[in-house]
């Protein structure tokens, strides 16, 4: 594992980290508010302690998908374009 690797899987993990904050954060609050206020899900403050795991979740999911998008193309090319792909 090279330097390059460690670098994809930072930005990967931040990535992931910013995604989950737009989707969750921003765009699904008033669905989720409905939602506590039934008792179907935890509120924040609940939710809060797990946080720790979440963090883990997201730096799991940056290196992961680093590895995998090396296992299935090896080769690097350098186009911008082929790693958005």
């Amino acid at each position: 594992m090279d330097k390059r690797f460690w670098i994809c899987g930072a930005v990967m993990s931040i990535t992931a980290m910013v995604l989950d904050f737009l989707i969750h954060g921003l765009l699904l609050r008033a669905d989720y508010t409905a939602l506590v206020a039934s008792g179907f899900v935890r509120g924040p403050e609940a939710g809060a302690s797990y946080l720790p795991w979440m963090l883990l979740a997201h730096v799991g999911i940056g290196f992961g998908l680093t590895a995998l998008y090396r296992r299935f193309d090896p080769a690097p090319a350098g186009d911008v374009r082929q790693g958005l792909r």
